[in-house]
């Protein structure tokens, strides 16, 4: 994937993730955690990248929303 794609897709996601509510937050911070510990069993790495990345942009903008 272009680095400038990945840019764009993080600054929407991230602008979206701000205006949800604080329960749906919860529940994505949730699922995270069930798949953080699911990467852990593998061996690939990829898959705690994804983990990682999906956790910053959740945590990105703790404050905003319901």
């Amino acid at each position: 994937m272009p680095a400038w794609l990945l840019s764009v897709l993080t600054a929407i996601v991230g602008a979206i993730l701000k205006k949800v509510s604080r329960s749906v937050k919860d529940a994505l911070a949730d699922l995270l955690d069930k798949l953080e510990a699911k990467a852990n069993e593998t061996t690939n790495t990829i898959d705690n990248m994804l983990v990682d990345f999906l956790r910053e942009l959740l945590q990105g903008d703790k404050d905003d929303g319901d």
